[in-house]
């Protein structure tokens, strides 16, 4: 039997009745978009971040470029972003028309690089920095980063899509910038069963601007305010479901971090280069691991039942869609990576599974 990448059938059996009962406690109240599910997952996971306001949009594209909009970003406005993150950033600021500015990443980490950022700074003014947390690892340097978006007077969004829980030196993704914006995406580590996503921030005049921009830019009903607002808004249902699986985030985090302790031991092959993670701020979203037999590999893991991604094949700034030949080339080249399953829903036996497959390539 092959090893999912992330096994849904199992998640949702397994939970089974806090989804039951999440969607009977919506129906139940006749509420069905922006009632109490919402204001209470929006409290709920304001506090265990440890932050003042939660603002629950559609999806996590939604809440970056609400988060953008909120701090008034328009056409003219310069938002650094890296390039092997998706696209999902781009894709932001393209709705936007803002101008994007790529910051190369490290070779070892696919994390922005601290040089080239500190070398932009000095070059040219940045007025908003998209800082994605990826794979599940937050920045290892986030602080030097804060500090250097204090002083330079650049506002900091922190990407947490898939960092949901991972903590440095007792802070929690999303509260060390500005704004932090998270994807519920039902394969996160905090997903719902559907879309849905979340901007979060302690400024409180910017969580009443964002809570316009997702509900038509009103100030109140009928009157709009905001001429960019638009209809974003986090599903009662999914709140619901959230608020069941919340108390179980870190328990689940721990159990992914298990599997990639055991990878990160076990897993020793000359052609397989693993991830630089420290795992005190990681939280297993995804493993990634790279090869110069990329094919070859593929092949391998498919001849022997392991399931797998490939994240991110095309480099933002190289997309058909946004005329790579007129951006900035950053004279590196793209790494595919291929992410084995983690989650925690891996036994023993499958994990030793993997790392003998990969072992044997």
């Amino acid at each position: 039997m092959s090893i999912p990448l992330f096994d849904m059938d199992k998640h949702l059996k397994t939970h089974k009745l806090i989804i039951q009962s999440s969607i009977a406690r919506v129906i139940n109240s006749s509420s069905l978009v922006l009632g109490d599910e919402v204001l209470e997952f929006e409290k709920e996971f304001a506090a265990y971040l440890g932050i003042k306001h939660c603002i629950g949009v559609g999806n996590g594209t939604d809440a970056l470029e609400l988060a953008l909009r909120g701090l008034g970003a328009g056409t003219e406005t310069k938002i650094a972003i890296v390039g092997n993150a998706g696209g999902y950033s781009r894709i932001a600021v393209e709705l936007i028309g803002a101008k994007p500015i790529y910051i190369k990443t490290d070779p070892l980490t696919s994390a922005m690089s601290i040089e080239f950022l500190e070398k932009t700074v000095a070059e040219q003014k940045i007025d908003i920095l998209i800082l994605t947390h990826l794979y599940g690892y937050v920045h290892p340097n986030i602080n030097q980063i804060v500090k250097i978006c204090r002083t330079n007077n650049i506002r900091l969004v922190e990407d947490c899509a898939q960092s949901h829980g991972a903590v440095v030196n007792g802070k929690k993704s999303g509260t060390f910038g500005d704004i932090g914006t998270f994807s519920f995406y039902p394969t996160k580590n905090l997903g719902s069963l559907g879309d849905g996503g979340a901007i979060v921030c302690n400024n409180e005049e910017l969580s009443i601007q964002i809570n316009s921009l997702r509900q038509y830019g009103w100030q109140e009903k009928y009157n709009v305010k905001n001429k960019y607002g638009r209809n974003s808004r986090l599903d009662e249902i999914q709140a619901a479901i959230l608020r069941g699986f919340l108390p179980k985030l870190d328990l689940w985090n721990k159990s992914r971090l298990k599997v990639a302790k055991k990878y990160l031991q076990d897993i020793k092959n000359s052609k397989i280069i693993l991830p630089r993670f420290n795992l005190d701020s990681y939280v297993g979203h995804l493993f990634p691991l790279f090869t110069t037999d990329f094919d070859g590999f593929k092949e391998h893991l498919i001849m022997n039942d392991i399931n797998f991604g490939t994240h991110y094949p095309i480099a933002d700034q190289f997309q058909p869609a946004w005329n790579p030949e007129n951006e900035m080339n950053l004279d590196s080249v793209q790494k595919t990576a291929i992410t084995i399953p983690i989650s925690q829903y891996l036994d023993s036996s499958q994990v030793n599974k993997i790392i003998k497959i990969i072992n044997e390539f």
